[in-house]
């Protein structure tokens, strides 16, 4: 007997089919099963006599029909051994990959294969791609934001030193003067300037947010009555709105600038037509839409809250949706937009531990996903009926307001300002004058400190730079500790790092401002530590 007749090595061979972890097909060069292995079974749903009655080709993902013809024509020209993968369809609906080693042996018209399920490899592989893609857009962030953080510094004293000019010669030419609107227009750009550094410092994450306890349906009410103003004619604003209080430690400064973003950019989606922009909120947790992303997020992350902005305009492509999140990205004509708002966005939602995920499709609109962190219990009154914490202190600061201005005349206020850069030194020197305060100015801080010395009790409050040669911001603050602790002290950075804010607060600095921001925001500042201690 010879050995392919031997009734117990076919034996054996049955059992190994009927073993086999793989799925082992032997079919017909149409396309029909001839004999199909337990694994197929298992691996698809189907019965025996299910497969014996359907094509493989009839179980190919459309998708990949192609392909899988291509590979046909290979075995069917009489290639030894042919591999290729596809999806096959399972009797759920569903589809699995799988990968085929076959070979044809054309005097029986037939196709002897080993077919493997990869669905989790090419799973695996997935999430890898996807894992290699976050590495290089970190790398982004990083490079952006070690470029933003070293320019940011002398761009901000530039700018400062534009608005600041612009501001006094507005002030010097009165009402009527026929170059006011200039000098308006360039106090725009100067803004625009320092939108445009804050912008690229949170999208390199470099501006660390000023986390407070934050009521998000207060946020979002607020933001949508100020955007409303601006709804372009025929477009329909709709608020769902949680009705719980939902409560996020976050930045509203910064959650309000990417709320803006999010919303010019639907905007200008409608395209100047009639349409609808949704904005919404609720608590969301794993298990709820959007539940592919809780791998991303910590495991032991408290709740989240859903904010989304949904238009129902043009809508992107995928291959537009696969670019908006990099740097100066930008669908807009060349001289609107600088194509950082959703890379600022990102930077915003990112620094606060949260997520940014955005679905669109051509004309059905997009929606923009944030994920936020919750976070713990809503701060309430305390039991005996005072106010909360921070109540209370904004309550101080009024009584210190009221109490300034039921004071009699006095002398000015003294301000000291210290600055490296002697062109911002005499721009804020003259800018606090008018605002009716004394000032004195160095562009050197062991003089600032020499003047301290020698009369401690001579200057109300001082304003210093962060980056300075001698000694930074942080530095002359700590000196000032110790030879008058009560003196407040603001300084400004033109790169705000959490760092320099931890390192602030632990030396009692009263305020960290920055370069970038408005006069108005320094002069509200100066106005409130001054206030308060006509109240003291």
């Amino acid at each position: 007997m010879s050995a392919t007749a031997d009734p117990g090595k076919q034996a054996d061979r049955d059992k190994l089919f009927d073993l086999s972890i793989d799925m082992l097909v032997v079919a017909h060069f149409g396309g029909t099963f001839d004999q199909v292995n337990p694994a197929w079974m298992r691996t698809f749903g189907y019965t025996e006599q299910e497969l014996l009655t359907i094509t493989w080709r009839e179980m190919v993902h459309p998708d990949d029909q192609a392909a899988s013809r291509e590979a046909g024509k290979q075995l069917f020209s009489g290639q030894s051994t042919v591999r290729f993968e596809n999806r096959l369809r399972c009797k759920d609906g569903s589809y699995r990959w799988v990968s085929w080693n076959a070979r044809p042996v054309p005097a029986e018209q037939k196709i002897y294969a080993v077919v493997r399920d990869i669905t989790e490899q090419k799973a695996a592989d997935a999430r890898e791609q996807q894992l290699q893609q976050q590495l290089r857009e970190a790398q982004k962030l990083e490079a952006l934001g070690t470029l933003a953080a070293g320019i940011a510094h002398d761009f901000n004293n530039i700018i400062a030193t534009v608005v600041g000019h612009a501001a006094l010669a507005r002030d010097d030419v009165g009402p009527n003067h026929p170059a006011l609107p200039r000098l308006r227009q360039i106090t725009q750009a100067g803004r625009r300037a320092g939108e445009l550094v804050r912008q690229v410092l949170a999208f390199g994450r470099s501006v660390a947010p000023e986390l407070k306890r934050l009521p998000l349906r207060g946020l979002l009410e607020t933001a949508a009555a100020e955007l409303s103003a601006t709804l372009p004619s025929g477009v329909d604003l709709r608020l769902q709105l949680a009705d719980e209080p939902l409560m996020a430690q976050a930045d509203e400064g910064q959650l309000r600038h990417a709320l803006q973003q999010l919303w010019t950019n639907a905007c200008l989606a409608l395209e100047g037509r009639g349409g609808r922009i949704e904005l919404g909120l609720e608590r969301w947790d794993r298990t709820q839409r959007l539940q592919a992303l809780a791998g991303a997020l910590p495991a032991k992350a408290r709740g989240h809250a859903r904010l989304w902005l949904r238009d129902s305009g043009r809508g992107m492509d995928s291959a537009t949706l696969a670019r908006i999140f990099e740097p100066f990205f930008t669908t807009r004509p060349v001289g609107q937009g600088a194509g950082l708002g959703l890379s600022a966005v990102h930077g915003i939602v990112t620094a606060h531990g949260g997520l940014v995920h955005v679905e669109s499709l051509p004309g059905l609109g997009t929606t923009v996903h944030l994920l936020l962190p919750l976070a713990a219990d809503v701060e309430a009154a305390a039991p005996d009926g005072s106010l909360p914490t921070r109540a209370r202190a904004a309550a101080r600061e009024v009584d210190a307001a009221a109490a300034a201005s039921s004071i009699g005349p006095r002398r000015p206020q003294h301000v000291l300002y210290v600055d490296d850069d002697e062109t911002v030194m005499v721009l804020m020197e003259s800018l606090l004058q008018r605002q009716g305060y004394r000032v004195t100015g160095h562009n050197d801080a062991e003089a600032a400190l020499r003047a301290v010395r020698g009369e401690p009790g001579g200057f109300d409050l001082v304003i210093t730079d962060f980056n300075m040669p001698s000694r930074n911001g942080l530095d002359l603050a700590a000196d000032l500790v110790g030879i008058r602790p009560d003196l407040p002290v603001v300084i400004l950075s033109g790169y705000v790092s959490d760092g320099v804010r931890r390192e602030a607060a632990r030396l009692g600095v009263r305020s960290v401002v920055s370069k970038g921001g408005s006069i108005d925001e320094l002069g509200a500042v100066v106005r409130g530590i001054l206030a308060e201690s006509l109240g003291a």
